[in-house]
């Protein structure tokens, strides 16, 4: 600014007109100085991603809800036994170690059925109730299970330089590709396990006459915008499933090497 001064007193006295450009360009260059100071967004610094600690205490809290929504748990051990035992079965199976994932009953008579990762599987009264053979319960348990453990290969994936991403990380965007992915899994599982294969698909085609019948057809055509792809379309998929598989140890998902537990925290685990 001292320079602007000084050049402003030699323009007068040489001349008025030059005198006033001077001023002028003077004022604006001085006004742009303290508008680029002013205007120029503070930076914030870069957030740090959530530690594993505070990712188990949000887990948790979302697991009391869900539970609390659906009734609490069935206060029946045997039952609760029953389904433990199944799950673990086909935990083992999925190739995730055994304990892993906890297996509920929830008290609540509508069906549902829930995996809510990393390790936590629930069904419902509405559900268990229903169930004609324990193969059915298998197929349901080995559909959430195929859920945690395709996320869970994700992750692990994800950590590995060398890992080829498996058909999970396709589907990441995609609800829909998540459960026929989820099918696929749940065919290998029950093979794997000893369970029927075609468990699965009954159960479907029952849960479909049932809802039909009270008067939900929501499950009968395909829906872009739902979660879940049509039952006919989910039974026609599985049933392809089953017949290409010839051999019933035949592996879909195999890991190269076994997810690791440090994946998620262990300690959210039971119900």
């Amino acid at each position: 600014m001292p320079y602007f001064i000084a050049l402003l007193v030699i323009a007068i006295a040489l001349n008025s007109h030059f005198a006033a450009f001077i001023l002028y360009l003077a004022t604006v260059l001085s006004v742009g100085f303290r508008f680029s100071r002013t205007s120029a967004p503070a930076r914030s610094p870069t957030p740090k991603p959530p530690s594993e600690e505070s990712i188990a205490r949000l887990l948790a809290v979302k697991r009391k809800q869900v539970i609390a929504q659906h009734g609490g748990l069935l206060q029946d051990q045997v039952a609760q036994d029953h389904v433990k035992d199944v799950g673990q079965r086909l935990t083992v199976a999925a190739g995730l170690s055994p304990g892993g994932i906890s297996f509920c009953i929830l008290n609540y008579p509508e069906p549902r059925a829930m995996a809510l990762p990393p390790s936590l599987v629930l069904i419902t009264t509405g559900i268990y109730r229903t169930l004609r053979s324990e193969s059915e319960l298998a197929g349901i348990f080995a559909h959430e299970v195929g859920h945690i453990a395709a996320i869970k290969w994700s992750i692990d994936c994800r950590r590995r330089s060398n890992c080829k991403q498996h058909q999970t990380g396709r589907c990441h965007r995609n609800s829909q590709c998540r459960e026929h992915q989820a099918d696929r899994l749940a065919i290998t599982y029950l093979a794997r396990a000893g369970f029927n294969r075609n468990a699965l698909v009954s159960f479907l085609w029952r849960s479909m006459q049932n809802n039909v019948q009270r008067g939900y057809r929501h499950d009968l055509r395909d829906d872009p915008h739902s979660s879940h792809p049509s039952v006919p379309d989910r039974i026609d998929a599985i049933n392809e499933m089953v017949k290409s598989t010839s051999d019933p140890r035949s592996p879909q998902f195999i890991p190269q090497k076994k997810l690791r537990d440090t994946s998620f925290p262990t300690y959210v685990s039971q119900c």
